[in-house]
């Protein structure tokens, strides 16, 4: 009798695992590393140096989106990097960053701290600029 019922525990164990694993609701997708790409607002057509602070979790590099921009970029903290890019600047792709997880690109947000013409003069306000944030399939388009 004892071998019958353990016999019996081991498949209502068995069965009971099977249907367990086989009603999960969603299954939760691992996050891929990858960039995001970070573009431009601006109200001048002659901006030429840019400073900007980025702010989100895990960014592990910082490049830029086209061949027609220098960017350097430094880690300020864990969760900060500043970002400067000289060129001819314009609206439109900026710089990409590595981030954990692309499709969080919301998590990432921007500061424009300083701005320059292509003339090396300081612009008197930030007014105007920004940085957004787009997930991984912009970051695609941009690369190309």
């Amino acid at each position: 009798m004892s071998a019958r019922c353990t016999r019996y525990h081991v498949a209502l164990a068995a069965a009971l695992v099977a249907v367990g694993l086989g009603c999960g609701s969603n299954p939760v997708a691992v996050a891929t590393p990858g960039p995001i790409l970070a573009s431009l607002a601006t109200p001048h057509t002659d901006d030429g140096a840019l400073l900007v602070a980025v702010t989100g979790p895990g960014i592990t590099t910082v490049q830029a989106a086209g061949s027609g921009n220098v960017v350097f970029w430094r880690l300020v903290s864990p969760t900060e990097v500043r970002v400067l890019v000289v060129g001819d600047l314009g609206a439109g792709p900026l710089f990409t960053v590595d981030v954990p997880d692309p499709h969080q690109s919301g998590q990432y947000a921007s500061a424009v701290l300083e701005v320059a013409s292509r003339v090396d003069s300081i612009r008197p306000t930030t007014a105007g600029y920004a940085v957004t944030f787009a997930g991984a399939a912009a970051a695609a388009v941009a690369a190309r």
